[in-house]
């Protein structure tokens, strides 16, 4: 039984210290990538905090006018209120394919920031069908802070349908 708990430990060692030499020797643009990723996942699985913890604590949309606190109760009525009637869970997925990164390095000792383009899209959930009903374009400002990339400003255009309800 000892042997089984210690590889189970060492395993677990292993798979944290190989996750944290990747993550050390990624690329910033893979690093923005991930990000925005973890919130997309947070959406999908409607937690708040994975959603806010990639925006910067000062975070502003300049179209919409929304902080950091506009976003989660926005993401506090969709997740209690949008429910699929058939399954009774989450009536919305989304998908992002972050482009067009460009990271520049601050010379004078300041926090590195980035721009990307954020292709966004949410689908409504029907049983096991999915229906695009909003599409936007986000141009996106990320800053980076103690090695995690947060979006610090946006700027969001509506490409097709209309806003979540």
């Amino acid at each position: 039984m000892r042997r089984v708990l210690f590889s189970i430990a060492v395993l677990i060692v292993l798979w944290f210290g190989g996750r944290a030499i990747v993550r050390s020797f990624a690329s910033d643009a893979t690093k923005i990538r991930w990000a925005v990723e973890s919130m997309i996942d947070g959406f999908d699985r409607t937690r708040t905090d994975d959603v806010l913890e990639g925006l910067a604590p000062e975070f502003l949309d300049e179209t919409y006018g929304a902080d950091r606190a506009m976003v989660r109760s926005a993401c506090a009525y969709l997740f209690f209120q949008a429910k699929d009637p058939t399954t009774k869970g989450f009536l919305y997925s989304a998908e992002c394919e972050p482009s067009g990164i460009v990271v520049t390095e601050d010379r004078g000792g300041g926090p590195s920031r980035a721009e990307a383009q954020l292709d966004t899209r949410f689908f409504e959930k029907k049983g096991d069908e999915r229906k695009l009903v909003w599409r936007i374009d986000v141009r996106a400002q990320f800053v980076e802070r103690d090695g995690e990339w947060r979006i610090l400003r946006s700027e969001t255009r509506t490409v097709e349908g209309e806003r979540l309800r």
